[in-house]
């Protein structure tokens, strides 16, 4: 008969929880808290610059504030072509 350990209820192993717990506590510890002034002129310089490594980490999600990601999003509004792309 064939032992699956895993299947124990028994088991010594992290619980699902306990393993939740830990991912979440990795998660954070991979997260800075940084200022906008000190990654936004490196920031920009690479996006003018056309840097690859910029396409990488398009798809990352950023915490804003509330007021700056309003004002960011007014802003973006009145750029030539905002209403063509806006829906």
């Amino acid at each position: 008969m064939m032992h699956f350990p895993f299947l124990n209820s028994e088991s010594d192993g992290p619980t699902l929880e306990q393993e939740r717990t830990q991912r979440q506590r990795q998660s954070r510890d991979e997260l800075r808290l940084v200022s906008l002034s000190e990654f936004l002129q490196p920031l920009v310089a690479a996006v003018g610059q056309r840097q690859p490594w910029v396409d990488d980490f398009c798809d990352d999600k950023v915490m804003l504030s509330a007021d700056l990601y309003e004002v960011i999003r007014e802003f973006a509004k009145l750029q030539p072509g905002a209403a063509a792309t806006q829906s």
